[in-house]
């Protein structure tokens, strides 16, 4: 009995290890470029369903065990200093270092195999995605410490390649509408930026350079509060111009987008505690699906505003 109680509690370990709740930062780009593809919603036959399905499980579950995995054994001297991390796997005994290491490297070994199964270019941004994964975390690249490297390694890493693979999923990648990356990485610009907040104080107890630690809290919410301005900006003239943001949608968006620039200041720029920060960025998140999700309804002939 206690054998099997060992193994449920490393399960459920590694299960927490691999972050569920933000696996949709991979999965939302990589179901948007799968979208601005086919223009559906979702998969309508069984070879979509299978290869998408497979996709989701490489982006989602397993790019993230890997990643998550690694990061937390090279963040292990920072995380014993940060009480938000007193539970985690590593900090709890769960799991050992070696095991977590392991775990990384497994994770990363089935992500790319199942990856090669999709496609060569899928398999290609798939690993460009593990590779900056390892580059922010592991020294000496450890590019999480430098800052605008961290910065430029999420961009890629999150908004770009998902996205890309998503299109690589159903078509050739030098089809894709190139006009809608700046949309996705100023987005996630804006989003990663708050979150280097939540650990500013670890982060400088530790001796961490972030580009929280770099700039501040004044300067790091100017530099993600124009990432969303820019994203707004970029968002009405697409709608405008009818350039991949289809133009029947600029009516809405003017309403729209408005309120999200109001809504950032609110949640993130006034966010006094890191719990407060982690709760702006997850409302942040769910009120830009509203835009997101009218995109979708209208881009794919479900919808017609």
């Amino acid at each position: 009995m206690i054998g099997v109680a060992r193994r449920a509690e490393v399960a459920v370990a590694v299960w927490r290890l691999s972050r569920p709740a933000i696996w949709l930062v991979s999965v939302l780009p990589l179901w948007t470029g799968h979208l601005l593809a086919t223009r559906d919603l979702v998969p309508t036959t069984f070879h979509e369903v299978s290869r998408f399905g497979l996709a989701v499980f490489v982006m989602g579950p397993l790019a993230w065990a890997a990643a998550s995995a690694i990061n937390d054994v090279h963040d292990l001297e920072t995380d014993r200093r940060n009480p938000r991390k007193a539970t985690a796997p590593l900090m709890s005994g769960a799991l050992t270092p070696e095991a977590v290491r392991l775990a990384a490297y497994l994770a990363a070994v089935a992500a790319l195999a199942g990856a090669a199964v999709i496609g060569v270019d899928f398999a290609v941004l798939t690993a460009g995605v593990l590779l900056l994964a390892w580059a922010y975390s592991v020294p000496p690249l450890r590019l999480k410490t430098r800052p605008g490297a961290d910065i430029a390694s999420n961009v890629v890493a999150v908004a770009v390649l998902p996205l890309l693979a998503g299109w690589a999923v159903a078509r050739p990648i030098p089809e894709f509408p190139w006009w809608f990356l700046p949309q996705s990485a100023a987005v996630l610009v804006a989003l990663y930026v708050p979150s280097t907040l939540v650990d500013l104080d670890a982060d400088l107890a530790a001796g961490d350079r972030t580009i929280a630690t770099r700039l501040g809290r004044p300067g790091a919410y100017r530099l993600g509060w124009t990432a969303w301005l820019l994203a707004a900006a970029g968002t009405l003239g697409l709608a405008a111009t009818g350039t991949v943001i289809p133009r029947s949608l600029l009516g809405l968006y003017v309403v729209i987008v408005p309120g999200l620039i109001v809504a950032y200041h609110v949640l993130i720029g006034r966010a006094a505690t890191s719990a407060a920060m982690v709760r702006g960025i997850v409302m942040l998140s769910f009120l830009f699906l509203v835009p997101s999700g009218a995109f979708a309804l209208v881009y794919t002939g479900v919808w017609y505003p």
